[in-house]
């Protein structure tokens, strides 16, 4: 039964894992996952070797079927841990990843908000120049026309 229980926990470790999207929050219940493996391998030395499991002294199974059955649930458990480890550093790469993306969507924000700050500079200084070209012109124009009746009186 304490098997069951310590492959369930390993289990609901993982499932917590996954759907964390915080770092520190994998990497301490890494530290929870990584408990239950050491108990599980303890379970299983106590099982095969003999030892102590829930306070009390137990003799090594003699049963060879069951020794057989044991052995063959620790290689999955092995095949298990493996895949778990896999599991944990894609979620830990994910969350960096995400964190990643998170820091270039606010740079490209802030760099658009910049543009667009530039951008309207930009249009109030070309508005000024052009109203300033405007009054330039309209004074050119004003000239123009006064030496042209100036010459065209003299």
């Amino acid at each position: 039964m304490e098997i069951k229980v310590q492959i369930l926990q390993s289990s609901l470790v993982i499932k917590s894992i996954t759907q964390s999207s915080n770092s520190n929050d994998v990497e301490q219940l890494k530290i929870v996952y990584d408990d239950t493996i050491v108990q599980f391998d303890a379970l299983v030395t106590s099982l095969l070797h003999g030892g102590e499991i829930d306070g009390g002294q137990i003799p090594p199974l003699s049963n060879r079927e069951v020794i057989g059955l044991v052995k063959q649930l620790d290689l999955a458990h092995e095949k298990f841990q493996a895949s778990a480890s896999n599991l944990i550093t894609l979620q830990q790469e994910l969350i960096a990843n995400n964190i990643s993306v998170a820091e270039a969507m606010e740079r490209l924000d802030r760099m658009g908000d910049l543009a667009a700050n530039h951008l309207n500079k930009i249009e109030q200084m070309s508005a000024t120049e052009m109203n300033h070209a405007h009054i330039l012109a309209y004074s050119a124009s004003e000239q123009a026309i006064t030496i042209l009746m100036i010459t065209a009186v003299f």
